[in-house]
């Protein structure tokens, strides 16, 4: 019996990156950027993966490899476009507000009920509302160095011996 040694694979794999964000005009570049728009306006369009991977003549490998460069995709796509969204509904929201303000001020119940909800999504947009933490202080503002303690009662449940009757005595009559 011989045993033989696997060939060594002589081929290095690339070990530089590109940057995000950085602008490539290679044919190969175009090219991908121009099969991932293909692929996304299919997937919109509800034609399932294995189609558009069929459709693109395996342009990515599989069905999921067409899937993640979807998913890549319009993920960065998403990440900018709620960016610019955030930018519209806050100016929507301010638009609005300041329309139904006058009629709030003015002591319209129904108004007043909206600005409260307006001002409540403002505050989601801009993370306003951040959590509330307490400090463990005495009354005087000082921090405390003990930590204070919780006492519970528990009343006698008559099962120890000594524990006394929990019977119901009739009351006696005062005549």
């Amino acid at each position: 019996m011989s045993s033989k040694k696997p060939a060594k694979n002589n081929l290095k794999k690339s070990t530089s990156r590109r940057q995000p964000n950085k602008q490539t005009t290679s044919e190969k570049a175009i090219e991908r950027k121009e099969k991932l728009e293909i692929a996304i306006k299919l997937r919109k369009a509800s034609i399932s993966y294995d189609e558009i991977n069929q459709t693109l003549e395996n342009y990515f490998g599989s069905a999921k490899g067409t899937q993640a460069a979807v998913s890549r995709a319009l993920g960065e796509v998403v990440l900018e476009s709620a960016k610019d969204l955030k930018k519209i509904q806050a100016g929507q929201v301010e638009k609005v507000l300041s329309q139904i303000l006058k009629k709030a001020e003015s002591g319209n119940l129904l108004a007043v009920d909206r600005v409260l909800k307006l001002w409540k999504r403002q505050a989601e947009l801009f993370g306003l509302d951040s959590p509330i933490k307490i400090a463990e202080t005495d009354p005087s503002g000082e921090k405390s160095a003990e930590k204070p303690k919780v006492v519970f009662y528990l009343p006698p449940n008559g099962r120890e011996s000594n524990a006394p009757s929990m019977t119901l005595k009739k009351p006696e009559n005062p005549s």
